[in-house]
């Protein structure tokens, strides 16, 4: 007599299904996870095993270079015996080496710039005695801030100037030392009173230094280099020839 286990049958027809269920979803993971490596190394810049591991160090190579070649600040100490040496050198200006009266390394010391319009007309800008000290605005963009509310037009004395004098703050960028200038400006573009002429400024001329970017290889420091920069320093009518 032979038995036929007809109750099992379906049974084994469920576990061949779900077997094969099973190998479908197991060969989809194993595909999901090689696509997903192959993004991942593409992304991350991983080197494959074509590339070789060397691949991965040399790409690193120019941050470790960058580390290296950080400069050296210098203080601002240093920074004035500098100017001050420039100020010294043969053929330099008059007026020579770092003057706070013209000059500021940091927006604080800019910002106690004593007024350049003096009180007696043509008066020289040196002449202590004549400056005002107003205070003065300071730029936070590179260019010049002319503190028009201060503009003169008269001296003290009643004597009447053929251009107004404004006081003005010029901000070169922190690429240049000194970084803040202090100036005079004119209030207007031709001379007053029905004289045919142009305001003009005056200016001296000193040496600045600038950053180049580099590092000094020798002493670590970044690099500067010296610079002629214009001051403006009065305003003057400037007749026209007949």
């Amino acid at each position: 007599m032979t038995f036929t286990n007809t109750c099992c049958a379906p049974l084994q027809q469920d576990f061949i299904i779900y077997l094969k269920m099973d190998t479908k979803i197991l060969l989809a993971l194993t595909t999901m996870s090689v696509i997903i490596c192959l993004r991942f190394t593409a992304v991350s810049s991983l080197p494959t095993a074509a590339e070789g591991p060397g691949t991965l160090e040399t790409s690193f190579e120019p941050l470790r270079q960058k580390r290296h070649m950080a400069c050296k600040p210098y203080s601002r100490a240093q920074l004035v015996r500098k100017l001050n040496r420039l100020g010294n050198k043969p053929g330099a200006s008059w007026y020579g080496g770092y003057n706070r009266r013209y000059m500021a390394i940091t927006e604080n010391e800019a910002c106690k710039f004593p007024s350049l319009v003096t009180t007696v007309s043509g008066a020289s800008p040196l002449n202590v005695s004549s400056i005002r000290h107003i205070p003065l605005r300071v730029p936070t963009k590179v260019g010049t801030l002319t503190s028009r509310a201060n503009c003169r037009k008269a001296t003290d004395a009643g004597l009447l100037r053929m251009c107004s004098a404004c006081p003005a703050v010029t901000f070169l960028g922190h690429d240049r030392i000194p970084s803040y200038i202090n100036e005079v400006t004119c209030g207007e573009a031709t001379c007053a009173s029905g004289m045919s002429g142009m305001c003009q400024n005056t200016v001296m001329h000193q040496q600045f230094l600038y950053k180049t970017g580099r590092c000094n290889p020798h002493t670590g420091y970044e690099e500067l280099k010296p610079y002629t920069q214009a001051i403006r320093v009065c305003c003057e009518c400037m007749l026209f020839p007949n």
